[in-house]
């Protein structure tokens, strides 16, 4: 699973700190994001990130996964989930038979609290615990966002976390249509 830069506004050389030649970003290495910045996975799946959020590559228990923070809008176009949104957990389509999910990510005003927003089709919120084992933290369905508070100090992984399930309002979807989804800002 290989990682591209497909359209940011932030000025690169052929070669730099963000890619290698062929413009592959490379694992291990944190990126951050001074202008909006939308990147590829080979198999299809798009991350667009806000200026302020951050970006890194690593390798994981999933394999080569995306981790990020800030606002982050993600469309799934392939098997193998949407990556770990730093400060909590994991996501991945619900239902293999639906359609490929759209997830908007954000931190809350709220301390330790993360908005994680269903666009289109089911979400899945999971973490690993300490045996290796996933577990589910909440499914989110489509119109949905989930409200997952963590605490970092609990002993126990899957202590860490409380989700609470909400439809969300019309401004926040056209909130995330027009950051977002609105393809025109993205060419």
């Amino acid at each position: 699973m290989s990682w591209r830069i497909t359209n940011s506004k932030m000025k690169q050389k052929r070669k730099s700190k963000l890619t290698n030649k062929d413009g592959i970003l490379p694992s291990n290495s944190l990126m951050k994001i001074s202008k909006k910045t939308e990147i590829r996975e080979d198999k299809g799946t798009i991350i667009r990130l806000s200026a302020g959020s951050e970006l890194e590559i690593l390798d994981t228990p999933l394999g080569k996964q995306p981790i990020y923070y800030g606002e982050v809008f993600i469309s799934i176009k392939s098997r193998g989930g949407g990556g770990k949104y730093r400060t909590s957990c994991w996501m991945s389509e619900a239902n293999y038979l639906s359609k490929n999910p759209d997830i908007f990510i954000k931190p809350s005003k709220e301390k330790n609290v993360d908005e994680f927003y269903a666009i289109s089709g089911d979400i899945s919120i999971f973490e690993i615990d300490e045996k290796s084992i996933t577990f589910t933290i909440c499914v989110i369905h489509e119109g949905e966002k989930a409200l997952i508070a963590y605490d970092s100090s609990a002993k126990n992984i899957r202590d860490r976390y409380k989700a609470k399930v909400m439809p969300f309002t019309n401004k926040e979807y056209s909130y995330v249509l027009k950051k977002f989804i609105d393809q025109r800002k993205w060419v």
